[in-house]
């Protein structure tokens, strides 16, 4: 057939003056048309245009020469100087502000990632696709999409808008705003983000952004909240490292224990996911809801493990060690470690600690607290058990023995039982307040009733032997058993424990009030309140 080529002429406004723009155009047939007082000139079969570096073609065109217009159809396509490639059923191109319209079945293909819309606005110029009405970006095995975006080739930077998603074989990210670079692979994002990780189900929330490596799964947060199957990890700033299932958190850390209802809070935080440990530190404090009250634990360094490096497979363990301090409205205490194993529900504070309540204070070598139906139900304490209570005259009642069980109701003292070696010192006071005397008891056993937080009778078992003293054979030798120590002193307050976190009306920690979108995930979110 007759190949029919013309040059035309069109005109590219700038800011102050017109120059002409060479159009050059090609096709099988050529034909002038007109519609009213506007003429244009219909090209049919391999039709080609060539302007500034650009190429398009396509099946037939309408070419435009007063409005510097082409109006492309079936079969578009665009070839650019980058080498680029854009393909379309219909094309409007302005030679002079060389903006493209393309609609329906649109491709961007460049040399790192694939564009697919039906809708795209193009400048040859800056080489920047517009998509609007849904848009999605392959590359490898991420896809990107969004309701709107742009597209810049030359930079290798797409910017997606509006219910974004970003979907890989291993993960899938939910946000509002995205900027993904196809060189470095890197997603960064604005506004509530959500990243699940299909492997494990671990969910990443925050609410202002970050930064996501998709090549090597790292990512940079900030106000961020992670989930996974054991434990729920938030911080101000927090880094994830989704190849070796390490996470990293910093200021305002807070990390909960799902099975066992259990928070710690501190400065810095770190999650080992494949091996079921999670360690919190710098200022750390643990919180147990007990009942109506709450059981707060500090410690320099607090260590939550799960199931895998448990000694029982269904046992899920919290270590302190370093420094621990214990409080309750009705319970204090100190000791140099502690480790609380969930399956029975039991802690055990290690290296002679101590504890006080009301105005006893306990110690042995160590001492075992059992919870149950979220109050304190008994407490174990094992080797060179000794209780001392002041009185209202400033007087020291004294107990000691080999093992001691402390029975609680409603989370208050009821009742004490000391087996092995017991020996007392108990003074007696009158119903006037003054001091009748002081008894002093050796036997094998003793168990020791509580009335109004007080001791309202002492039963003496197995061969119980004992001296009374009145009060002016009372001398400072007799008055104290061997290795009676009151460390009133190193009673901790609410504000020792909690530190930072005192300043609350309940003395708890706050965490970060997530607005997670409804069809963000499917796990179980917990938000910690204060």
């Amino acid at each position: 057939p007759l190949v029919l080529t013309f040059v035309a002429f069109a005109q590219s406004s700038g800011n102050t003056e017109k120059e002409k723009v060479k159009v050059d155009y090609r096709a099988d047939i050529l034909e002038k048309g007109s519609l009213g007082d506007e003429t244009f000139k219909k090209l049919l079969n391999n039709v080609v245009f060539k302007h500034i570096g650009t190429i398009i073609y396509s099946d037939s065109a309408y070419f435009y020469d007063e409005k510097n217009v082409i109006e492309a159809f079936g079969h578009v396509k665009i070839v650019n100087e980058d080498s680029s490639q854009i393909t379309a059923k219909r094309l409007h191109y302005n030679s002079d502000t060389r903006i493209a319209r393309l609609r329906q079945d649109v491709v961007y293909k460049s040399d790192s990632a694939n564009l697919y819309t039906d809708k795209l606005d193009y400048n040859a110029h800056t080489k920047v696709g517009h998509f609007f009405d849904g848009g999605i970006l392959m590359q490898a095995n991420n896809t990107l999409s969004s309701n709107l975006g742009y597209y810049n080739n030359l930079a290798k930077v797409a910017n997606f808008y509006d219910s974004v998603e970003l979907v890989n074989p291993e993960y899938f990210l939910q946000t509002d705003t995205l900027t993904y670079n196809t060189l470095t692979k890197i997603a960064y994002f604005r506004g509530p983000t959500t990243i699940i990780e299909k492997k494990d189900t671990s969910v990443v929330y925050t609410d202002t952004g970050g930064e996501y490596n998709t090549t090597n799964k790292t990512s940079i947060f900030s106000k961020t909240e992670i989930e996974t199957k054991d434990y729920i990890l938030s911080g101000d700033y927090l880094k994830a490292d989704e190849a070796n299932q390490v996470y990293i958190a910093t200021g305002n850390v807070a990390l909960t224990a799902k099975e066992n209802d259990v928070t710690i809070t501190g400065t810095y935080g770190r999650c080992w996911q494949d091996k079921g440990i999670a360690k919190v530190y710098g200022s750390a404090v643990m919180q147990k809801i007990l009942d109506k009250d709450t059981l707060y634990l500090a410690a320099d360094t607090l260590l939550a493990i799960q199931d895998t490096y448990a000694t029982d497979s269904a046992d899920h363990l919290i270590l302190a060690y370093k420094n621990v301090k214990i409080y309750k409205n009705d319970l204090q205490g100190i000791a140099d470690s502690m480790a609380y194993h969930g399956i029975d529900s039991t802690i055990y504070f290690y290296t002679n600690p101590i504890f006080w309540a009301n105005n006893s204070q306990m110690t042995a070598d160590s001492i075992n607290m059992v919870v149950k139906n979220k109050g304190i139900d008994k407490m174990y304490m094992h080797k060179n058990v000794f209780l001392v209570e002041e009185d209202s005259l400033k007087n020291y009642n004294q107990t000691k023995g080999r093992d001691m069980v402390v029975s609680f109701q409603e989370n208050k003292i009821d009742c004490l039982a000391i087996a092995g070696n017991g020996q007392s010192i108990y003074f007696a006071i009158d119903a006037h307040g003054g001091l009748m005397g002081m008894n002093y008891i050796q036997c094998s056993h003793m168990r020791m009733q509580f009335e109004n937080n007080g001791i309202a009778n002492i039963a003496f078992y197995i061969k119980p032997t004992g001296v009374f003293y009145p009060p002016h054979e009372i001398t400072k030798e007799n008055q104290q058993l061997k290795g009676f120590s009151w460390r009133i002193t190193e009673r901790p307050t609410k504000a020792d424990v909690l530190g930072g976190y005192a300043g609350k009306e309940d003395g708890s920690y706050k965490a970060f009030k997530f607005k997670k979108k409804s069809n963000a995930c499917s796990a179980k979110i917990l938000i910690i309140a204060g």
